[in-house]
């Protein structure tokens, strides 16, 4: 609740469009659709003038880890994995996925059909509305403030009066809450960060083939190593034998499978 007072500080420069602002939320989300796979992580809404950025401020460490060192570079491992780019010009999202060494971008539109309740409690020092939604196949639950201008939240959830500090289905598969915020005096737009990390490991596709990808990738997860372009070693520092990369593949695939929860349930795949 202290950190949430913060923000407080924030309000009068919040108007100045030019400045960066980062806002900080805690994502508890379950894996499996069972619930028995829970995971946490903590993601960021960053907001510039042309266009919003929200990843896991996994992202944000690893960067700034390898501008602090240059004889070898980090690379993040977060749980909640997508990157999405909100591009206000024609309000469209680019969504970046990744799958194993491989990181699949495609462009899509959005709307969200909000219902704004009369509904209102305490978030910190903040009075927040209820508003609910419809979306990928999940009831949706937004507490937003109006005293914070900015009509944007977590993911793709936009279009309220005011930032969403709170949003959750009614399942509460995903969970996302507001910890902190940080207001910067120029603009940072940390697109730089998504063309280090990933580099010419994107590939650009349609979103219709995003269930192809994936169903795909399932099939023959192991392909980079298959083709030589990376080896596995064992706990001796031995390489994979044909027979280990069998049953590693096996176990990927069991993963897969098991951890098919994804928060667009609407895009869930049947895998067999």
């Amino acid at each position: 609740m202290k950190k949430i007072s913060l923000i407080l500080l924030l309000i009068s420069g919040l108007f100045n469009s030019q400045k960066t602002h980062r806002f900080f939320y805690e994502v508890n989300f379950k894996r499996d659709s069972l619930g028995t796979i829970p995971a946490k992580d903590i993601v960021v809404l960053e907001i510039n003038h042309d266009s919003n950025l929200f990843l896991s401020n996994e992202y944000l460490v690893t960067d700034s880890a390898n501008n602090t060192h240059q004889e070898y570079k980090d690379f993040a491992d977060p749980k909640f994995t997508p990157i999405i780019e909100y591009k206000k010009s024609d309000d469209s999202f680019d969504f970046i996925n990744v799958l194993s060494m491989n990181f699949f971008l495609f462009n899509s539109k959005r709307k969200i059909n909000w219902t704004i309740s009369t509904e209102k409690k305490k978030i910190g020092n903040f009075e927040v509305a209820k508003a609910t939604a419809e979306y990928g196949g999940r009831h949706w639950i937004a507490w937003y403030s109006a005293d914070i201008p900015f009509p944007y939240g977590p993911y793709v959830f936009y279009g309220l009066p005011g930032l969403i500090l709170e949003i959750s289905d009614d399942k509460d598969n995903f969970h996302f809450s507001f910890i902190q915020n940080k207001s910067y005096e120029t603009e940072l737009n940390s697109q730089h960060i998504i063309k280090d990390l990933i580099g010419s490991l994107s590939t650009k596709i349609r979103e219709k083939d995003w269930k192809k990808v994936q169903l795909n990738y399932y099939e023959n997860p192991l392909a980079e190593y298959k083709n030589g372009t990376a080896y596995i070693t064992n706990e001796s520092g031995e390489k994979f034998t044909p027979n280990d990369y069998r049953n590693y593949e096996k176990a990927l695939q069991n993963q897969i499978k098991k951890f098919s929860n994804p928060i667009e349930l609407s895009e869930k795949i049947h895998y067999k």
